[in-house]
């Protein structure tokens, strides 16, 4: 299971999607950088679009590039922020690297 599985419920469909399309790595890398903006998203067929696709893939890596181009291509993508999961997934890995069980089994109660 991986972090942001609770908050699935949180992500827009369009995120879930993405999901499916890159995988969930590359669509938080996409959010980290991306989010709330709108990408076109060239299918290659030009000059221009050839570059727009060349310079997302130096970001997020030839194969990523490839699959959204494929799927969305020819169609504007809006990233989304994504705030509130990403906000509850942070909270949660702060929470598990200063996790409090040594002091209970210890005796020691934070108030």
């Amino acid at each position: 299971m991986n972090t942001f599985e609770p908050w699935h419920t949180l992500l827009p469909e369009s995120v879930q999607q993405l999901i499916q399309v890159i995988g969930w790595a590359d669509t938080v890398r996409l959010i980290q950088h991306f989010g709330g903006i709108t990408l076109p998203m060239p299918m290659g067929a030009t000059c221009i679009g050839l570059a727009a696709l060349d310079a997302l893939s130096e970001l997020m890596g030839e194969d990523t590039t490839k699959k959204l181009a494929d799927f969305y291509g020819g169609a504007p993508l809006y990233v989304p922020r994504c705030d509130l999961a990403m906000r509850r997934a942070r909270d949660k890995a702060i929470n598990d690297k200063n996790d409090a069980t040594p002091f209970l089994e210890s005796g020691i109660y934070l108030t």
